[in-house]
């Protein structure tokens, strides 16, 4: 078998590694030199870690890291994020994400960014820690972290302002395209906020209105004065 066959029976072969590794230990010994077949043999090390008794999947999977290949990297952080709601998978999944939250490669930085709808809304203020370092990148994919933010908006209606105004998502290269976006989630936190009778933070929020209103279109601008009143 070629590395043709990992993509063609990938969850045969990660089935048999993990209960069978008889089977295919001598072929992923053999694909593991080639470096296509990194990113999926580093999500079936990432999977196997939570029942690795002898360590197998530890070694393999830092040996692959030790690469240093951002594709590998982007590969085990989405395997991370996706499984983070899985209680087995939650410690080791924080283990990986907490690793490369700080790298700035863009490969890694867009498996941050459209992988976070994986997460529950009450990890919210856990990716917000982790993402910290995002504002670097100006070329970001936002669209899923808009998604995010809107999911965890009736928990953390403050946090999730601060957090639209800490990522400066206005600055983004093309940045306007998502200026509807943004402006219907701040309204939604708007209206949590004014159910909550929270004065002070409907006044915080009123400033990052300012900055949308100005770049916004009619459609923006009317939308809140309808909404406000």
């Amino acid at each position: 078998m070629g590395i043709e066959a990992l993509f063609l029976a990938t969850s045969y072969i990660q089935w048999c590694f993990y209960n069978k590794p008889e089977i295919v230990s001598d072929y992923i010994d053999q694909i593991e030199l080639d470096p296509q077949s990194h990113k999926i043999l580093a999500q079936i090390y990432f999977y196997g870690l939570y029942d690795d008794k002898d360590g197998d999947c530890k070694n393999r999977l830092e040996n692959l890291l030790t690469l240093n290949n951002p594709d590998v990297v982007a590969a085990v952080v989405e395997a991370a994020m996706k499984s983070y709601s899985n209680d087995k998978y939650t410690s080791l999944s924080r283990i990986y994400l907490e690793r490369y939250s700080s790298d700035s490669r863009s490969e890694i930085v867009h498996a941050f960014c459209i992988n976070c709808t994986s997460l529950p809304s009450d990890a919210f203020i856990y990716y917000c820690d982790l993402t910290q370092n995002l504002t670097s990148n100006k070329h970001r994919e936002i669209h899923c972290q808009l998604d995010y933010i809107k999911q965890c908006i009736e928990k953390y209606p403050i946090d999730c302002y601060k957090y639209i105004k800490h990522q400066n998502f206005g600055e983004l290269e093309d940045g306007w395209i998502y200026d509807e976006e943004i402006t219907d989630i701040l309204l939604l936190i708007y209206k949590k906020l004014k159910i909550d009778e929270d004065d002070d933070a409907l006044n915080e929020l009123m400033d990052i209105f300012d900055d949308y209103i100005f770049r916004g279109n009619r459609k923006i601008n009317n939308a809140l004065r309808e909404f406000i009143g």
